[in-house]
C-alpha cells in the first residue's frame, strides 16, 4: 500500500512481515533492498508492520519498523512520539535496531499493545503519515 497526495511531494508505504524486526532487520543486505524497495515505489516513508509468536515464550507480539529516507527522521521521529498511535500502541524503541545507511534510516519499536489488529493499525499509520505529507 502507498499514499500520497497529488500536491504532496512526500509518499509513504505499509507492508506487513511475520517475523520478528530483528531477525528481519539482519537479514544480508537489509538496508540496500528497503532503500531500492522504497526508490522503485518513490517513498519517503515506509511503515513495516511485523507480528510473530516469540519463540522463547510462545507469547503473540507485534512490532513496528519505521524507514525512511536520510535526514527526514528527526521531525518524524518527534512527532510519533507525540502521536496518539504511540500512545495508544504503547510504543517503545528499540535502540539496538537503529539501521542508518547514507540513503535512508529504520528504527524498530515494540508494540506494548498487542490488541489492535492490522487491519486496525493500517488506517492508523495511514492517519500519521498522511499528517507527516506537507512537513
Amino acid at each position: 500500500f502507498h499514499y500520497g497526495t497529488k500536491n504532496s511531494k512526500q509518499r509513504f508505504g505499509i507492508s506487513t512481515i511475520l517475523m520478528p524486526g530483528n531477525q528481519f532487520m539482519k537479514k544480508e543486505g537489509f538496508l540496500p533492498k528497503i532503500a531500492e524497495f522504497m526508490r522503485s515505489r518513490e517513498l519517503t516513508f515506509l511503515g513495516i508492520m511485523l507480528t510473530f509468536y516469540d519463540q522463547t515464550t510462545g507469547d503473540f507480539r507485534r512490532q513496528l519498523a519505521f524507514c525512511s529516507k536520510r535526514y527526514r527522521w528527526g521531525a518524524i521521529g518527534d512527532d510519533l512520539i507525540e502521536s496518539k498511535m504511540y500512545t495508544y500502541l504503547a510504543l517503545k524503541e528499540i535502540t539496538s535496531q537503529h539501521l542508518t545507511s547514507d540513503e535512508i534510516e529504520c528504527k524498530l519499536y515494540e508494540q506494548g499493545n498487542i490488541a489492535p489488529s492490522r487491519k486496525q493499525l493500517g488506517p492508523m499509520l495511514v492517519e500519521f503519515f498522511a499528517s507527516e505529507q506537507d512537513k
